[in-house]
């Protein structure tokens, strides 16, 4: 992928001066970056918590295979 990222910075360099191909490629992954950090966020307000009755069989079942 950092191959990648450089051979792209370098075909931007052909045309354009090496610092606005470099800070071309930065903003367009600090871009991607952001993008993945609001889906992770997002994804991290849909789960949810155990419930207490799941807490509670699981903690039950866990005495029980001790106790054995």
């Amino acid at each position: 992928m950092i191959f990648l990222l450089g051979t792209l910075t370098a075909v931007l360099a052909i045309w354009l001066d090496t610092w606005l191909a470099l800070l071309i490629m930065t903003v367009f992954l600090a871009l991607v970056a952001a993008a993945l950090a609001l889906v992770a966020v997002r994804l991290f307000k849909k789960g949810a918590p155990p419930l207490p009755e799941q807490a509670i069989r699981e903690a039950k079942l866990t005495r029980e295979a001790i106790r054995q």
